[in-house]
């Protein structure tokens, strides 16, 4: 039996919206425990001193680079080689794609900057033409942190 389209009683059916109100800080928090915990990473970017395992799906979207070679290339975890990058530009990148910021020192500013136009980063590098909004603002000064545990001044060192 064939349903009619004029059944009074869809016709008044109410709709209803459901939103999650903080789901993108949820979505974000979320990817960044997974890819401490490493879990569920499916790519591993390698340079001559270090390996950063990630997410295809998080490179990706913040990288027409990398979704070119995923498209082109479907394996299952890729291995990718950056020759020419240093580990902390490599690690510096992710975790800018993952978190949508970071902080270096002004020594490493050009070198990231060039790795990450490399890469063409959306938000990092040069402006993305389909992205008007995706500037980053790049402050001279040292940002405060909460307390000298928050922040591993070491941590992106090329030394």
């Amino acid at each position: 039996m064939k349903e009619s389209t004029d059944d009074p009683k869809k016709m008044t059916q109410s709709h209803y919206s459901l939103r999650w109100n903080n789901h993108q800080t949820h979505i974000l928090a979320a990817f960044e425990a997974l890819l401490q915990a490493e879990t569920l990473v499916d790519v591993t970017l390698v340079c001559a001193e270090t390996s950063v395992r990630a997410h295809k799906v998080v490179l990706s979207a913040c990288s027409p680079f990398f979704q070119r070679i995923f498209s082109e290339n479907p394996c299952k975890h890729p291995v990718i080689v950056l020759k020419d990058f240093n580990g902390w530009e490599v690690q510096a990148i992710v975790d800018f794609m993952y978190k949508g910021e970071i902080s270096v020192i002004q020594e490493q500013l050009q070198s990231l900057i060039k790795a990450a136009e490399s890469l063409q980063v959306r938000g990092l590098a040069t402006q993305d033409p389909f992205d008007k909004e995706s500037t980053s603002i790049i402050n001279q000064t040292p940002t405060p942190s909460a307390s000298p545990n928050d922040f591993d001044r070491n941590y992106y060192s090329n030394t």
